[in-house]
């Protein structure tokens, strides 16, 4: 009587567990493209030096077939940054690391394509030379 109970039981949950269907529906948007890169200082004189107060990293991404030009600026002390979203393309990247004022104190320039990327392109570690 016991195992008919546990069979009957048993059925009975096969068939509920079997007879729910959930759907679930997933977009797969593609993740904006957007430029990200770090960095650090290095002094001639003293080594490795810590961002000057007030100094910033301006990142000007020129895009070559468009002509589209999109800048961001970051505090230098964050040593990193990630750009406003940017269009699929091939780019001429300059950062410059400015002081309190904007006048450029160490310049790189790097060259980045979002194409076929949807998402993050890591420009790199990036080191800006000072006196």
């Amino acid at each position: 009587m016991i195992s008919r109970v546990r069979g009957m039981l048993l059925a009975a949950a096969l068939l509920a567990v079997g007879g729910c269907h959930n759907t679930v529906v997933v977009e797969t948007t593609p993740a904006p493209d957007r430029l990200f890169v770090t960095w650090e200082l290095h002094s001639a004189t003293f080594g490795p030096v810590a961002c000057p107060l007030g100094s910033t990293v301006v990142m000007d991404a020129f895009e070559l077939r468009t002509g589209d030009r999109i800048t961001t600026a970051f505090v230098c002390s964050d040593y990193q940054g990630t750009s406003v979203i940017v269009g699929e393309g091939d780019f001429d990247v300059v950062l410059d690391l400015t002081d309190e004022f904007g006048t450029v104190l160490s310049e790189s320039r790097l060259r980045a394509s979002t194409i076929g990327v949807f998402g993050t392109v890591d420009l790199g570690h990036v080191i800006f030379t000072l006196p």
